[in-house]
């Protein structure tokens, strides 16, 4: 049965071609990251400035707070 299902699908697909390069990710170094930060609460100016890009005329939400509402509520 095994040897019936490889042929089927070797005579649709047919035989793997070797690459002519290959990739040896062991030479790929990758130092430590510095994550401290992703925890940091959101300052101010960075969501304002995520309101502001914002394309209006579209809740961001479930809510269905539109950009334009946000900005004119935003000094509240």
């Amino acid at each position: 049965l095994a040897e019936a299902a490889y042929g089927h699908f070797t005579s649709i697909l047919g035989m793997a071609e070797p690459r002519p390069f290959s990739i040896d990710l062991s030479t790929v170094h990758t130092g430590p990251f510095d994550l401290s930060g992703l925890d940091a609460p959101f300052s101010e100016d960075e969501i304002w400035a995520a309101v502001k890009s914002l394309p209006l005329g579209k809740a961001p939400g479930p809510d269905g707070f539109t950009a334009e509402f946000l900005r004119s509520a935003w000094d509240v």
